[in-house]
Protein backbone atom coordinates (compact mmCIF):
# COMPACT_ATOMS: atom_id res chain seq x y z
CA UNK A 1 0.00 0.00 0.00
CA UNK A 2 2.88 2.69 0.65
CA UNK A 3 4.84 1.54 -2.40
CA UNK A 4 1.39 2.53 -4.50
CA UNK A 5 0.97 5.67 -2.57
CA UNK A 6 4.73 6.48 -3.07
CA UNK A 7 3.69 5.77 -6.56
CA UNK A 8 0.76 7.83 -6.93
CA UNK A 9 2.68 10.91 -4.61
CA UNK A 10 5.47 10.69 -7.86
CA UNK A 11 3.02 10.72 -10.95
CA UNK A 12 0.73 14.17 -9.17
CA UNK A 13 4.19 16.13 -8.27
CA UNK A 14 5.47 15.17 -11.69
CA UNK A 15 1.99 16.20 -13.40
CA UNK A 16 2.58 19.44 -11.13
CA UNK A 17 5.43 20.39 -12.38
CA UNK A 18 5.09 19.30 -16.01
CA UNK A 19 1.78 21.49 -16.50
CA UNK A 20 2.53 25.02 -14.50
CA UNK A 21 0.10 26.82 -16.25
CA UNK A 22 -2.57 24.52 -15.40
CA UNK A 23 -5.35 24.49 -12.38
CA UNK A 24 -2.86 22.47 -9.16
CA UNK A 25 -5.46 23.10 -6.99
CA UNK A 26 -7.00 19.32 -7.11
CA UNK A 27 -3.19 18.19 -7.49
CA UNK A 28 -2.16 19.77 -5.03
CA UNK A 29 -5.05 18.68 -2.48
CA UNK A 30 -4.13 14.87 -3.41
CA UNK A 31 -0.48 15.76 -2.64
CA UNK A 32 -1.79 17.18 0.37
CA UNK A 33 -3.58 14.24 1.66
CA UNK A 34 -0.61 12.09 0.02
CA UNK A 35 1.51 13.50 2.96
CA UNK A 36 -1.02 13.44 5.49
CA UNK A 37 -0.95 9.39 4.76
CA UNK A 38 3.24 8.88 3.97
CA UNK A 39 4.09 10.86 7.72
CA UNK A 40 0.94 9.29 9.82
CA UNK A 41 1.11 5.90 8.97
CA UNK A 42 3.33 4.90 11.15
CA UNK A 43 2.82 1.31 10.99
CA UNK A 44 1.11 0.32 13.76
CA UNK A 45 -1.49 -2.41 14.31
CA UNK A 46 -4.70 -1.82 15.44
CA UNK A 47 -6.31 -4.43 18.42
CA UNK A 48 -10.20 -4.38 17.95
CA UNK A 49 -11.89 -6.53 20.46
CA UNK A 50 -15.70 -6.83 22.12
CA UNK A 51 -16.08 -4.99 24.56
CA UNK A 52 -19.34 -3.40 25.98
CA UNK A 53 -21.63 -5.65 27.75
CA UNK A 54 -23.95 -4.51 30.79
CA UNK A 55 -21.87 -6.49 33.34
CA UNK A 56 -19.42 -4.53 34.28
CA UNK A 57 -17.01 -8.11 35.19
CA UNK A 58 -17.52 -8.98 31.60
CA UNK A 59 -16.05 -5.69 30.39
CA UNK A 60 -13.46 -5.83 33.34
CA UNK A 61 -12.45 -9.61 32.25
CA UNK A 62 -12.16 -8.55 28.01
CA UNK A 63 -9.96 -5.03 29.62
CA UNK A 64 -8.03 -7.93 30.80
CA UNK A 65 -7.74 -10.18 27.89
CA UNK A 66 -7.03 -7.41 25.09
CA UNK A 67 -3.87 -6.14 27.69
CA UNK A 68 -2.57 -9.73 28.08
CA UNK A 69 -3.21 -9.79 23.79
CA UNK A 70 -1.49 -6.46 23.60
CA UNK A 71 1.22 -7.20 25.53
CA UNK A 72 2.13 -10.68 23.74
CA UNK A 73 1.78 -8.79 20.46
CA UNK A 74 4.54 -5.84 21.37
CA UNK A 75 6.30 -8.64 22.20
CA UNK A 76 6.60 -10.06 18.78
CA UNK A 77 7.76 -6.71 18.15
CA UNK A 78 4.99 -5.16 16.57
CA UNK A 79 3.62 -1.88 17.22
CA UNK A 80 -0.12 -2.26 18.68
CA UNK A 81 -2.84 0.26 19.40
CA UNK A 82 -5.88 -1.24 21.12
CA UNK A 83 -8.81 1.11 22.18
CA UNK A 84 -9.65 -0.73 24.92
CA UNK A 85 -6.61 -1.10 26.68
CA UNK A 86 -6.25 2.70 25.69
CA UNK A 87 -9.64 3.70 27.00
CA UNK A 88 -11.34 1.22 29.71
CA UNK A 89 -9.44 3.25 32.15
CA UNK A 90 -10.74 6.38 30.98
CA UNK A 91 -14.46 5.56 30.70
CA UNK A 92 -14.02 4.65 34.78
CA UNK A 93 -13.35 8.12 35.72
CA UNK A 94 -16.62 9.08 33.58
CA UNK A 95 -19.77 9.38 35.13
CA UNK A 96 -21.10 7.06 32.74
CA UNK A 97 -20.61 4.58 30.27
CA UNK A 98 -19.89 6.01 27.05
CA UNK A 99 -21.94 5.14 23.67
CA UNK A 100 -20.44 3.71 20.80
CA UNK A 101 -20.62 6.80 19.09
CA UNK A 102 -18.80 8.34 21.46
CA UNK A 103 -16.35 5.59 20.80
CA UNK A 104 -16.20 5.19 17.66
CA UNK A 105 -15.23 9.43 17.12
CA UNK A 106 -12.31 8.34 19.62
CA UNK A 107 -11.05 5.51 17.39
CA UNK A 108 -12.07 6.84 13.71
CA UNK A 109 -8.65 8.54 12.99
CA UNK A 110 -6.72 5.73 14.73
CA UNK A 111 -8.49 2.86 12.91
CA UNK A 112 -8.43 5.14 9.44
CA UNK A 113 -4.14 5.19 10.15
CA UNK A 114 -3.36 1.63 10.99
CA UNK A 115 -1.91 -0.26 8.96
CA UNK A 116 -3.78 -3.73 9.92
CA UNK A 117 -6.52 -4.66 12.06
CA UNK A 118 -6.38 -7.65 13.94
CA UNK A 119 -9.34 -9.03 15.34
CA UNK A 120 -9.17 -10.42 18.60
CA UNK A 121 -11.75 -13.13 19.10
CA UNK A 122 -13.00 -13.40 22.23
CA UNK A 123 -16.40 -14.52 23.22
CA UNK A 124 -18.97 -12.77 21.86
CA UNK A 125 -16.73 -11.15 19.36
CA UNK A 126 -19.22 -12.10 16.78
CA UNK A 127 -22.24 -10.43 17.95
CA UNK A 128 -20.17 -7.06 19.09
CA UNK A 129 -21.67 -3.87 16.86
CA UNK A 130 -18.50 -1.91 17.26
CA UNK A 131 -16.01 -4.57 16.06
CA UNK A 132 -18.09 -5.30 12.94
CA UNK A 133 -18.17 -1.48 12.72
CA UNK A 134 -14.41 -1.33 12.54
CA UNK A 135 -13.84 -4.90 10.65
CA UNK A 136 -16.43 -3.51 8.12
CA UNK A 137 -14.34 0.15 7.77
CA UNK A 138 -11.05 -1.59 7.61
CA UNK A 139 -12.38 -3.86 5.14
CA UNK A 140 -13.79 -0.52 2.86
CA UNK A 141 -10.88 0.83 3.77
CA UNK A 142 -8.42 -1.56 2.19
CA UNK A 143 -6.51 -1.94 5.36
CA UNK A 144 -5.89 -5.68 5.96
CA UNK A 145 -7.78 -8.01 8.68
CA UNK A 146 -6.03 -10.34 10.53
CA UNK A 147 -7.91 -12.52 13.09
CA UNK A 148 -6.16 -13.97 16.70
CA UNK A 149 -7.54 -16.33 18.63
CA UNK A 150 -7.66 -16.49 22.44
CA UNK A 151 -8.14 -18.88 25.61
CA UNK A 152 -9.94 -16.57 27.77
CA UNK A 153 -9.22 -18.93 30.72
CA UNK A 154 -5.62 -18.86 30.20
CA UNK A 155 -5.21 -15.25 29.01
CA UNK A 156 -2.77 -16.74 26.10
CA UNK A 157 -2.95 -16.98 22.56
CA UNK A 158 -4.45 -19.80 20.42
CA UNK A 159 -2.65 -21.63 17.92
CA UNK A 160 -3.51 -24.66 16.82
CA UNK A 161 -5.16 -25.86 20.17
CA UNK A 162 -3.09 -23.42 21.91
CA UNK A 163 0.31 -24.68 21.83
CA UNK A 164 1.45 -21.02 22.44
CA UNK A 165 0.56 -21.52 26.18
CA UNK A 166 4.37 -22.74 27.13
CA UNK A 167 6.08 -19.98 25.33
CA UNK A 168 3.80 -16.92 26.83
CA UNK A 169 2.52 -16.80 30.58
CA UNK A 170 -0.27 -14.13 29.93
CA UNK A 171 -1.23 -12.36 32.79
Amino acid sequence: MAEIRDQLYGIVKDTIMEHPGMDQSALKEICRVLDRHRYTNAGYEYLASPYTHPDANIRAARYRSVVAATAYLMLEGRVIFSPIAHSHNIELCMSAQQSGSFWKRQDMPLLLNASRLVVLTLDGWKESSGLKWEIEMAEELGIPVEMMDWDEETNTPCVNGCELRNVYNGC
